[in-house]
């Protein structure tokens, strides 16, 4: 799948959510070349789905789950081969999830993390709060 073809067809599974700006490029970078697209995207709006559907009890589902250090912030995984993509995401005012960040998770004993990711959410999260632009619905 080339690149413009991922970022329609990305448009087409963030319709219907709330998102910062960056998200798709993060997502498009990590995929490119990589082969793996279609089931990512596949298993992608299965997630939104359950996130969407659910909320805040998304967590009763393994691949959500609430990150310890920030009250705030939640990931989303989505593993599929060799790609395993986490989101960082929020709720907004009305309780609907807001996508603030991705990134590739590394396997093995060199798990990545959280902290570096975290700012960049918590960054992002607060352009929400203070009305900033590059939020898209």
């Amino acid at each position: 799948m080339n690149k413009k073809s991922m970022e329609i067809y990305l448009e087409k599974c963030l319709n219907d959510c709330f998102y910062h700006k960056a998200l798709p490029g993060e997502i498009i970078d990590i995929l490119n070349q990589s082969g793996f697209e279609a089931g990512f995207f596949k298993l992608f709006v299965k997630k939104l789905a359950i996130l969407q559907g659910t909320g805040y009890n998304a967590v009763k589902n393994a691949s959500f789950k609430k990150l310890k250090k920030n009250n705030d912030l939640w990931r989303m995984k989505l593993c599929i081969k060799k790609i395993n993509i986490r989101i960082i995401y929020t709720y907004n005012n009305n309780g609907k999830a807001v996508l603030l960040h991705a990134f590739f998770e590394k396997n093995g004993k060199n798990v990545s993390d959280y902290s570096k990711h975290s700012l960049v959410a918590e960054s992002r999260m607060e352009d929400i709060k203070n009305g900033c632009k590059g939020w898209i619905r």
